[in-house]
């Protein structure tokens, strides 16, 4: 026989025991001995008796039961019957006043009522998780139970629970009582909260055989049989079970018992068996390191080698790990077979080799595909240098032609005058061309720099010019492009007569609007975006004629002075 099952029968033997000699003291207590010192002392034995029980039983949940909440509810539960046993030793055994000890009999219904209404919280909390709230139902419950102890702690005002002839409590009301309706509405709640608590744990579990589940229903259907033979008054019952307080406290205890034997609550009460099935090896020893208690798998721990295993795990050999970790009262080392995590880490080895290789070559792939978008823009914005300055790069080779041919030195540095004007338009040109593949405004910084390179070309063959761009505001590449050609076409018509030339560029209005009568014009920019003008004065040194188009307008100041004036229009309204 197994020790878990030689001491549970020793726990049972010694309850009987016990049990057996507090009735013996109860048959005893006759009603000659009951008042005198005899009869206090089989008295007070009897309720020690009992009392020590249920408090052992207490102290039995607390080291038993897993949930913590069901848990608090059976200590509560065993509280409430070392209460209901106190009340009743108080009652008989040390109070005289017949007033007092009707209250203490009333008060026999708080833990009457309240342990009913706990075992159905209990069955409720069995498999729920921790920190769960409690269901709102439970407000209704807990008011109507609360409603009916007040009900009975007021008999005497309204005598609705124990009634008394002529309806005057008499001096001592223990006897010749009679039951109002609200006590068979008592009985009946205990029995309602008592098949209800039992009807949930069974519908809760979820083991297939539930023939042994059916055995908490025996005490309380003991208890209800009791309760019903006692308010009828049988007269066996009276001689021989006649203590109510006790039937009911031990039924109720039978019946949480059975919940807990039948595995309706859970216990740590088979955690050996669990211990002993483990797939693993487990050794348990106490603080020295002294084996205490092992399962069928554990082999010869190498204690001494394994100490360190309580702060990190310890590899016995490539297949094997020990770890370890403090409890109460000693340690615990247990074995891990980590030949699959071994197995998976050669297989995540051989994986990652893999997935490096495949990097490696996507990686290529990817330097290979940048090269080649990197030709492919290249190219593109070649083709796009060579379609824009076509003509221009044409003048140029045109240009270098004439030079290598030409043999007047003069007329070569004509000719190298006006290829350095060209390559300085050239110049400035792609790299705006080069700027507008990542911006879309710039400052007219820029374009100022445009004409100073292109003016300082100008001074090889002669000629003087300055330059003024005014304010300071962003203009977009496409309209610097459009004034620099517009600049630079002008010079190409005039190249061979030009003495000198000067260039403005401010921000206006647009052409033909004139701020006297349009007010707003000129300073509601938040509505109206200003164009751009660019003045060019050139001074010729012959009279020549020449049309530079419809939108650049060419006036006749002087003999040999003309004025150039080309507009860029304003933006729409922006709002």
């Amino acid at each position: 026989m197994k020790a878990s099952v030689r001491k549970n029968i020793a726990i049972i033997i010694t309850a009987l025991v016990l049990i057996f000699i507090a009735k013996l003291c109860e048959f005893l207590n006759t009603e000659d001995v009951l008042k005198t010192q005899t009869g206090m002392l089989f008295g007070m034995t009897r309720s020690m008796i009992y009392i020590a029980l249920f408090s052992a039983w207490g102290v039995s949940v607390f080291q038993r039961i897993v949930s913590k909440r069901i848990r608090v509810l059976l200590l509560l539960e065993a509280g409430l019957f070392v209460f209901w046993m106190l009340l009743r030793t108080v009652k008989y055994y040390f109070i005289a006043d017949e007033y007092i000890k009707r209250i203490l009999w009333y008060g026999f219904y708080i833990p009457m009522l309240l342990v009913p209404l706990l075992s159905i919280f209990i069955a409720v909390f069995i498999g729920r998780p921790e920190g769960k709230r409690a269901p709102l139902w439970f407000i209704p419950l807990t008011g109507i139970t609360v409603l009916l102890i007040l009900l009975v702690l007021t008999n005497d005002f309204h005598m609705l629970v124990f009634t008394f002839p002529g309806g005057v409590v008499p001096v001592d009301a223990d006897y010749g009582y009679g039951y109002g309706i609200t006590y068979f509405i008592i009985l009946f709640w205990e029995i309602i909260c008592s098949l209800t608590s039992i009807a949930i744990m069974l519908h809760k579990c979820r083991k297939p055989n539930k023939m042994f589940l059916w055995l908490p229903y025996v005490p309380i259907l003991a208890a209800i049989l009791y309760g019903a033979l006692y308010v009828l008054g049988t007269d066996w019952l009276k001689i021989y079970i006649k203590d109510l307080t006790v039937t009911e406290c031990i039924l109720y205890l039978s019946f949480f018992e059975c919940c807990i034997g039948s595995g309706l609550i859970q216990s740590n009460t088979d955690y050996r068996k669990l211990f002993e099935a483990a797939d693993f090896p487990i050794l348990i020893t106490d603080n020295d390191l002294d084996p205490v208690i092992s399962n069928d798998r554990a082999g010869d721990f190498p204690i001494e080698e394994v100490i360190s295993a309580t702060e990190w795990p310890v590899r016995i050999d490539d297949m094997v790990r020990v770890s370890g970790s403090p409890i109460r009262g000693g340690v615990v080392f247990w074995e891990d077979d980590i030949s699959e995590i071994q197995s998976m880490i050669s297989e995540l080895r051989d994986i990652n080799h893999s997935l490096d290789e495949r990097y490696n070559l996507i990686e290529e792939e990817n330097r290979t595909d940048r090269q080649k978008a990197q030709l492919q823009e290249a190219n593109r914005l070649y083709d796009r240098m060579q379609k824009e300055t076509a003509e221009c790069l044409k003048k140029m080779q045109e240009l270098l032609l004439e030079i290598r041919n030409e043999k007047d030195k003069e007329k070569e540095r004509l000719l190298l005058a006006r290829l350095a004007m060209f390559g300085a338009y050239f110049k400035r040109r792609n790299n705006l061309l080069f700027v507008s593949e990542t911006e879309e405004n710039i400052s007219l910084t820029e374009l100022a720099y445009c004409f100073r390179e292109s003016i300082s070309s100008l001074e090889l063959f002669g000629v003087s010019g300055g330059y003024q761009v005014e304010g300071e505001r962003s203009i977009s590449l496409k309209d610097v492009i459009l004034l620099y050609d517009v600049f630079q076409s002008v010079i190409a018509n005039t190249f061979d007569n030009l003495s000198s030339i000067a260039v403005i560029v401010r921000s206006g209005m647009a052409s033909g609007e004139d701020s006297t009568l349009n007010p707003g014009a000129a300073g509601d920019t938040g509505h109206r975006e200003p164009g751009f003008m660019m003045v060019i004065q050139l001074h010729l040194l012959n009279d020549c004629d020449f049309n530079f188009g419809d939108d650049i307008l060419a006036e006749h100041e002087d003999e040999l002075e003309y004025l150039i004036t080309y507009e860029l229009p304003g933006k729409g309204d922006t709002l």
